[in-house]
């Protein structure tokens, strides 16, 4: 550069990087001026001034790969000034909330409030970025078409060297999805997937909050258990996609006969639970459990093909029959297998002969057994 500047006679400038002993590039800015005699056209010297810029180098540098980040960031990104006027926004912005540069620019950030948040929850946001510079939650805000999204959002407020309030950055993303996953990640933890009844979890909760209410207010309470007759066979023989639009219909056809306070659900297989709250006497969960077996009466058109069912229901009843889930369910279910000895499409309530009588048929078939086993058998 020196010798070119000599050469032409021109002032030159520039940058070139040079390596240190110690392996570091520093870069050095360069200005060569020539100096001429007078009336000389050659010059006889040449003043050349060297700056050290590596460190502005960096920061150029540094700010070319943010302002890079900003642009192409997945993430929306907003800045405001201290007095919350947008300044700027990136191309993330405008997709999510469906607003331009130009509409944006100038507005403050309330031109995203959803309406669905009060006072105190902004209130709260201020004072942590007041207090810590800093705030990070979810939020609801509105897209320009009026659409509510939630959004996972950061605010941060930035600071001069001198600690003066320059800007307010905030960060966000739309997790519509995520939160539609999460919704249903729940629901299936709850749910029975096929009939998307209460699963037993679920039933199990809602019980002891039923159990807990009666006794707060001394009211009955039922369970009934419902088992379907003969399922088994329409399953083996039709297979299992007829046999779960079988158990969908029969869903479907249970709900019909409830109210909106009661519970049913699928516990598994072919076998339905339902708690009956706040009714008066027996009867009550008695025409609770006929309806269901005069639903269930009218056949089932699947494919062509039209299959009759029915239901074996076991009664107990709170308090009578037990105080806790695990004893009423087991009662229930004790029962039910009476009504289906009892020649199936009917109910029976529980009570304490039938636990004995089902005791009495277990240790009877232990002692059967044995006996086969040690060929204890006389004619």
């Amino acid at each position: 550069m020196l010798f070119r500047s000599i050469a032409s006679g021109e002032p030159r400038s520039g940058v070139i990087g040079i390596d240190r002993p110690d392996g570091q590039r520093r870069w050095l800015l360069t200005n060569c001026v020539p100096l001429f005699n007078n009336g000389e056209k050659q010059a006889s010297a040449v003043v050349t001034t060297i700056a050290d810029i590596t460190e502005r180098r960096l920061h150029e540098e540094q700010l070319r790969l943010a302002w890079t980040v900003f642009r192409n960031s997945l993430e929306a990104i907003l800045v405001t000034d201290a007095s919350h006027r947008i300044i700027s926004i990136n191309k993330a912005f405008c997709e999510v909330t469906g607003y331009s540069e130009a509409e944006a620019i100038g507005a403050t950030p309330r031109l995203l409030k959803s309406g669905l948040h009060d006072r105190p929850f902004y209130d709260a946001i201020w004072t942590a970025i007041d207090t810590a510079g800093f705030w990070q939650g979810e939020i609801y805000d509105r897209r320009k078409d009026g659409s509510l999204y939630p959004a996972a959002m950061s605010i941060s407020a930035v600071h001069d060297r001198s600690g003066r309030l320059t800007h307010y950055v905030s960060v966000f993303s739309d997790i519509t999805e995520r939160k539609a996953s999460e919704a249903r990640i729940a629901y299936l933890a709850q749910h029975d997937a096929l009939t998307g009844l209460p699963n037993r979890a679920l039933l199990h909760d809602r019980l002891e909050q039923a159990l807990a209410a009666a006794a707060r207010h001394d009211r009955r309470l039922a369970v009934l258990f419902l088992d379907l007759d003969r399922f088994k066979t329409i399953n083996d023989s039709l297979g299992h996609l007829i046999g779960d639009r079988l158990l969908k219909g029969v869903a479907e056809r249970i709900s019909a006969c409830i109210r909106e306070t009661d519970t049913v659900s699928r516990q598994g297989g072919d076998e339905f639970l339902i708690v009956l709250t706040d009714f008066n006497i027996p009867d009550d969960a008695a025409r609770v459990a006929e309806k269901i077996l005069d639903r269930i009466t009218a056949p089932f058109d699947l494919d062509g093909h039209q299959l009759g069912t029915s239901f074996s229901i076991g009664i107990a009843l709170y308090p009578d029959d037990g105080t806790t889930p695990e004893t009423l369910m087991k009662n229930a279910d004790t029962a039910m297998y009476h009504a289906k000895e009892s020649g199936r499409n009917t109910y029976r309530f529980f009570d304490e002969a039938m636990n004995a009588n089902a005791l009495e048929r277990l240790h009877l078939e232990n002692a059967l057994r044995r006996a086969q086993e040690h060929a204890e058998f006389e004619l």
